[in-house]
């Protein structure tokens, strides 16, 4: 950043050749312009090219020619003041780098500083690589360590897996052998469950056939039901037809006193009066006029008691479809029982069946609990080989991590 690596766009070459007999370490100049913003640079070698010149002082008297530097000015290589290292190294060329901050001028970087900086780079970067070599060699030798001891625990592991895994498979082959005589037991259970389901076909259709009957005597008790009650409407009838007749007699016996009566009326007048008729005509009249009465209210009264004599014949009738009725409810029954029977013979083979099945449910849960028995024995094992991969998973997690030391070590 010192002020003689830098000169302005209007200096004239005097100037410059003058800066550089100062300087003789000086190698570039940054040409500035009055922004100080770089414009190009002049390099030592071009100038001094110009002195040797056999016209160059000639040139340097010349106003035209020593007046402007233009001719020498070249392009630079301007970049930003924090360009990482690597990237200034990459911009290496014989005009230098020019550096800027927010387009002014910062720094010039001629070659030879830019050799020695990307020496020094080298240097630190053989010097960092090397020191990470060592610790790649150390991490994987401790990692190669690591790996040995985690293989053995490994195989250890394994070998105790296997001794599970044998005791499992034998396990297995006893809870075999037991699942074995539960599917016999189960298979007998089934034969039984068969017999007992076919029975209870049986069973339905008994039902069946005395809900049939059931319903036929219910019928029929309907119908004998409605023949009582017809009866009792023709015994209600007989009743008022016993009190007609009997209102009927009171009348004949009414009319049987007045006969007796005006007979006897007759008998006086007749007695009274001699040989006179005249009175005994009258009471005459009048007793045949009870006898007329009479002789009608007998026929009305024959007439209710045929009357009579045709409800004692719906009585009877009604009488033997009760009969009937109570013959063929009987027979239902007799049916019913005998259906009844049949069943407690089916209901004493289903109890049979189901004392197998009980037998063989007994066996069953016998053998149950043999298979869990031996189901916790290999919940137990299977536990223990839990508890193994559980290790062999804490063993992964210490390789992870020792392969973690080593990335982070390579890194």
């Amino acid at each position: 950043m010192a002020d003689h690596l830098t000169i302005g766009h209007d200096a004239t070459l005097t100037q410059v050749v003058d800066r550089f007999r100062r300087h003789h370490d000086l190698r570039l100049l940054a040409v500035l312009d009055e922004r100080r913003q770089p414009v190009g640079v002049l390099r030592e070698l071009d100038v001094r090219e110009l002195l040797f010149n056999p016209f160059g002082h000639a040139l340097l008297r010349n106003p035209s020619f020593g007046d402007a530097i233009a001719q020498l000015i070249r392009p630079a290589t301007v970049t930003d003041h924090d360009t990482p290292l690597p990237d200034l190294l990459a911009m290496h060329s014989d005009r230098g780098v020019v550096l800027v901050q927010h387009g002014t001028f910062l720094a010039l970087l001629d070659p030879e500083q830019l050799l020695r900086m990307a020496s020094r780079w080298h240097g630190d970067a053989s010097a960092l690589a090397q020191a990470r070599s060592q610790r790649v060699h150390a991490a994987a030798n401790a990692f190669e360590a690591g790996i040995k001891a985690l293989a053995n625990d490994i195989g250890t592991a394994c070998s105790a897996i296997g001794r599970v895994a044998a005791e499992l498979d034998q396990r297995a082959t006893t809870t075999h052998g037991s699942a074995a005589s539960v599917a016999a037991a189960a298979h007998q259970t089934a034969v039984g469950m068969v017999d007992i389901e076919q029975r209870g076909r049986a069973l339905a259709q008994s039902i069946e056939r005395i809900t049939r009957d059931a319903g036929e005597a219910l019928r029929l008790r309907e119908q004998a039901s409605a023949a009582v009650e017809r009866t009792g409407t023709q015994v209600r009838s007989l009743s008022d037809v016993a009190t007609t007749i009997e209102e009927m007699l009171a009348l004949i016996r009414g009319l049987a006193k007045q006969t007796n009566l005006l007979a006897l009326n007759a008998g006086i007048e007749a007695a009274r009066a001699g040989a006179a008729g005249t009175g005994f005509a009258v009471v005459a009249g009048e007793v045949k006029s009870l006898a007329r009465q009479t002789e009608a209210a007998a026929g009305d009264i024959a007439r209710r008691v045929d009357a009579v004599h045709l409800l004692l014949g719906d009585v009877g009738q009604g009488q033997a479809a009760v009969q009937s009725a109570i013959a063929a409810i009987g027979q239902i029954t007799t049916t019913i029982g005998t259906a009844v029977a049949a069943e407690r013979r089916t209901t004493q083979a289903i109890a049979e069946r189901v004392e197998e099945a009980r037998g063989a449910g007994a066996d069953i849960d016998a053998r149950a609990g043999a298979i869990a028995a031996a189901a916790d024995g290999i919940g137990d094992r299977a536990g223990m080989l839990t508890r193994l991969v559980e290790g062999l998973s804490g063993l992964s997690r210490q390789l992870q991590g020792r392969a973690s030391e080593l990335v982070s070590a390579v890194a």
